[in-house]
This record gives structure tokens, C-alpha cells and sequence, in this order.
């Protein structure tokens, strides 16, 4: 709830303001109800909901980019987004029809589908939003969700899981992410119903250690983003190259100095190995950096994190990036579900037709971009 308090009073025919005198402590506050400007934020389709009337997942992913302001999003992202989301459908699917490998007896399972956007107010402040009764259902069959029958909670990442690290402990809800790799989430105290999908950050940063020295490139630098995905990256890849006898002899932060001065700086190191903790959009400034630098094409870039959209849009500036992928089994039942999504599904949901349409740069009928 916002305190709002009467400083003056602004006269719009004269433009004139009278600024009240007195204490501003001896006013109270005439907030009657929610936080309208919040309501607001969040209003535009704040989840989708795939039906079950006994049990539901609570799912917190990025569908879109984050936007220039807290809550706020901009474009839909092409990887590891719609897909994401597709894929949480695909597995309630299967299980409602018998074909997965474990049985719920006949308990009608669904989800609440929420889309963060990479964005820490929003990863935090929907599913806080949902449990106070801020937000409404956009669906019509069913107007309300009962917050009963979230049993456990999906995140995607480890900004999201850490952002909602209060929710889960407070509600005791076990939450599982098929991403979030950082070393916090091994502490049990912290997150006591965590669990994940995937190798954590020692696995991957151990990988680089190993590749780089089967390469026999035994000293590197580290360039990394000042986020927690940056920070704790170095600091398990430092503790694993130690053991693995590489040899880091610069290590430098994202906006420490300008691009073009990290660039020169990493030219300038003995070793022209970097191993890169970067963000999609410090990747993307890096390389565009080290495209204008004449000496820069003989840095040598390991990254764990793929980033094929932005290699792609770089092209010549991505040359000798090598990237880490974790091996993921063939789901030949997801691609098919893929392949067959309908033009009827597509059209009445407005987040796959969004995607749709900026994945093949197009307009469905009725939309004009």
C-alpha cells in the first residue's frame, strides 16, 4: 500500500502551485485500496493458465526481454521462451494421457504460467502479487485461480529462483528449475526445497578448465558481467582452474571501463584466451567492441552460455567463440508436438501468436507490426 499526502495544490488555469505548509507527518493517508499504478503494470495478460482443477505448477519464465523499466517488457524472445513454455504444455499433456513415465492417479494436473522478463521486480513482485489477490485470471472458464492447489513452483533461471527464494521458503513449496545453475542454490539452509535439472556452475566451469587445457591454453583471462551470474561464475571458475593448473592473469568486470578500453586491455595480456561470464547483452557489447579493434581477432573466447542470436548477428566479430551446451536427450514426442502446434492455437493465444509473428516477420490476420 502507497501513503499519499497533500503537498499543494496546482491551479491549471493560472499554472500556479501552492506548496502546503505544516508537517507533512500530520497528514494520513487517503489510500483506500491496492496500489492502482501497480495493478496497472502487471494487467497486460499477467498469466495464462493451462486448466486442471486438482493440482497446479506454478511456472515464473521469461517469455520477453526485460524492458527499460521495472515490470515492464519489450520483445518476445526466440530461445528459451515460447519454447519453454511449450514445453511445460507438452509434459502436462503427456501426463494426462498416460504417456509419461510416472502416474498422478487421476488427479487433473495444470499450471499458472507467468512471464518474469528477465526483469527482478517482476520475478519477485507477480507470484507476491498472485498470493495477495492483485492480479485476475484472464481466463473465462475458470476466473480465479485457488492458490491451494499450487503444490510447487518452475523457474527458469537463477536471477528468478533467487529473487523468489522468500516465497518458497515462507510457503514451503518445493520449486524446480531446468536452469538455474549457481553454486547458492547448494546451500540447503537458504534453499531447503530446491532442485534441479541440470548440472550446476561447477560441472560447466570445470569443462572450461578442462578444455582449455586440453588446448593447451594454461593461462587465460576472465571477463565477466557485474551481476550475480558473473560474479559467482569467476569465482567457481577461479577455484576450478587452481585445481586444474590454469593460470588466470587478468581478471576484468563488465563497465569497469569502456568496451573499447577492455577490448585493448585483453589485446594487450600475454594470453589472448578469454573466458567470458558475460549476459546476452554484455556478449553482444563485447564482440561489437572487439570488431573495432584491429588486433582483437586473435582473442581465442570460451563461454558457457550459447548465444546463437547474438554469434549470428555478429558474425565476423564471433569468430574462434567457443561455447559450452549441455547435453540434452532427443525428445522426438516434444518435436512432433511442435511441428503440429495448429494455426487455431496459434491465433487464440496471443503470446504464441507474438511469437509467430516475430520469429517468421509476419502479421496474422487482425494484427498489423
Amino acid at each position: 500500500m502507497h501513503l499519499y499526502f497533500q503537498i499543494g495544490t496546482y491551479v491549471t488555469e493560472s499554472m500556479e502551485l501552492s506548496v502546503a505548509t505544516g508537517s507533512l507527518t500530520s497528514t494520513t493517508s487517503q489510500c483506500q485500496g491496492v496500489c492502482s499504478e501497480c495493478v496497472y503494470l502487471v494487467q497486460d495478460r499477467p498469466f495464462d493458465i493451462i486448466e486442471g482443477k486438482d493440482l497446479k505448477i506454478g511456472v515464473n519464465f521469461a517469455l520477453n526481454n526485460p524492458g527499460s523499466e521495472p515490470f515492464i517488457c519489450s520483445d518476445i524472445r526466440l530461445t528459451n521462451g515460447m519454447q519453454s513454455y511449450l514445453a511445460v504444455d507438452y509434459a502436462l499433456k503427456n501426463v494426462k494421457a498416460g504417456n509419461a513415465p510416472v502416474s498422478l492417479n487421476n488427479v487433473d494436473i495444470g499450471a499458472i504460467l507467468m512471464d518474469h522478463c528477465n526483469s527482478p521486480a517482476r520475478a519477485y513482485g507477480l507470484p507476491s502479487a498472485l498470493y495477495s489477490g492483485v492480479l485476475e485470471s484472464p481466463s473465462q472458464s475458470e476466473p480465479q485461480p485457488d492458490l491451494n492447489s499450487i503444490r510447487a513452483w518452475m523457474t527458469d533461471n537463477t536471477l528468478v529462483t533467487e529473487e523468489m527464494k522468500d516465497l518458497f521458503v515462507d510457503l514451503n513449496l518445493p520449486v524446480i528449475s531446468p536452469m538455474a545453475t549457481s553454486n547458492m542454490f547448494l546451500n540447503e539452509e537458504e534453499y531447503p526445497t530446491f532442485v534441479r535439472t541440470i548440472q550446476g556452475d561447477n560441472t560447466i566451469a570445470s569443462a572450461m578448465a578442462v578444455l582449455a587445457k586440453s588446448l593447451s591454453l594454461q593461462y587465460v583471462s576472465v571477463l565477466y558481467s557485474a551481476n550475480s551470474f558473473g560474479m559467482e561464475g569467476i569465482e567457481t571458475f577461479a577455484n576450478i582452474a587452481l585445481q586444474e593448473g590454469v593460470c588466470i592473469v587478468k581478471s576484468i568486470a563488465m563497465d569497469s571501463m569502456t568496451d573499447s578500453e577492455i577490448v585493448s586491455e585483453l589485446v594487450q595480456q600475454t594470453s589472448h584466451v578469454v573466458i567470458t561470464y558475460l549476459s546476452m547483452e554484455d556478449m553482444d557489447r563485447f564482440l561489437s567492441a572487439r570488431g573495432q579493434n584491429s588486433n582483437a581477432g586473435s582473442l581465442v573466447i570460451i563461454s558457457p552460455e550459447p548465444y546463437p542470436l547474438v554469434y549470428y548477428k555478429q558474425m565476423n566479430n564471433a569468430k574462434n567463440v567457443l561455447s559450452l551446451r549441455m547435453r540434452n536427450g532427443d525428445l522426438d514426442g516434444y518435436r512432433n508436438y511442435l511441428r503440429n502446434v495448429s494455426s487455431e492455437e496459434i491465433l487464440s493465444n496471443p503470446s504464441l501468436s507474438k511469437y509467430y509473428m516475430s520469429l517468421f516477420q509476419c502479421n496474422l490476420p487482425g494484427e498489423y507490426r
